[in-house]
């Protein structure tokens, strides 16, 4: 990344390396990555990532084993990095999800209008 002058990288949950902090040093430098539990987050913010893809937060078709609105809070609150919450939001739950999280939402399958009524 360093030799092809990226703007930042991202990390999956399963990658356990903490010597990434060490890049975060180029200005306007992002890292991301993924965590599914409070284990993860803690992994990742040792990693020195800027934001996390939390997910699950909400039942999905493949996975059964989600988060739930008060481990996403406490995870939001406790983890003191911008979250971004994934799995399972859906046109009636996202505005719980919005008032939650710090850095936003994001889907795979769910494209929705959102009202700005909020």
């Amino acid at each position: 990344m360093i030799k092809f002058n990226l703007d930042g990288f991202y990390i999956p949950s399963f990658d356990k390396n903490v010597n990434y902090k060490i890049l975060n040093n180029k200005k306007n430098y992002l890292i991301l990555g993924s965590a599914h539990n409070y284990k993860e987050c803690i992994k990742k913010k040792l990693q020195g990532i800027n934001q996390i893809f939390l997910a699950p937060i909400f039942k999905t078709n493949k996975n059964n084993n989600f988060l739930g609105l008060y481990k996403f809070k406490f995870l939001c609150n406790f983890i003191k990095i911008n979250i971004i919450a994934l799995g399972g939001i859906n046109e009636k739950n996202y505005k719980y999800t919005m008032k939650l999280t710090n850095a936003g939402i994001a889907s795979i399958t769910s494209i929705f209008k959102i009202n700005n009524n909020l």
